[in-house]
């Protein structure tokens, strides 16, 4: 029996053990190996208990076939172009889309060649309150929000910068999928990010 642990569980999703982290530690001694996605996975989720047969493994986000196929094309930002920030991923606090757009505001003034990408899908109640927030006159042409997308890697290829907003990242998939395009990213100062 192997255990992959991939997620937080309470930061991220608000989840407690059922029966508690001393029989959470019970089970694990159980599996013949245990793999976390990241070393903030394996630190946070297993501290305090006193496992051996424990490995870090990251996720593999491509195979080397889909790798020959990108075909990343490096250009010099040009100024007098619109540059633009995507963020992408489930709307929803835990993954803090509502921080970029703090942020974006901040910047749009002074940046009037900046927009701002939201994938994901925007009908929950985090996202409908952020799309609403958003819709005003001045953010409606420089703020766009996409639902759900089947492939988000098109729009990832075409914005400058990846926006990791989420305090709590096991392994942002994402993230790694950026870098893979040579795209900037700005990240949460925490956890696998």
């Amino acid at each position: 029996h192997v255990w992959h642990i991939r997620e937080y569980g309470q930061p991220d999703y608000n989840l407690k053990l059922d029966l508690g982290k001393k029989t959470f530690g019970f089970l694990l001694k159980q599996a013949t190996a245990i793999i976390c996605i990241s070393q903030d996975i394996k630190s946070s989720v297993l501290s305090g208990l006193k496992l051996k047969h424990c490995q870090v493994i990251y996720n593999g986000v491509f195979s080397q076939d889909e790798l020959k196929t990108i075909k990343v094309k490096l250009k010099p930002y040009q100024p007098k172009k619109d540059f633009t920030f995507i963020i992408i991923g489930q709307i929803n606090s835990n993954k803090n889309q509502s921080e970029a757009v703090t942020a974006f505001k901040l910047l749009m003034n002074k940046y009037p060649q900046t927009k701002l990408w939201i994938v994901g899908d925007y009908r929950t109640p985090t996202g409908a309150t952020l799309k609403k927030a958003c819709d005003k006159k001045n953010y409606r042409d420089r703020i766009i929000f996409f639902d759900f997308v089947r492939e988000p890697l098109k729009l990832l290829a075409q914005a400058n910068c990846l926006l990791m907003c989420s305090k709590h990242e096991g392994f942002g998939r994402v993230t790694v999928e950026a870098m893979t395009y040579g795209k900037p990213v700005i990240g949460f100062d925490s956890s696998g990010t």
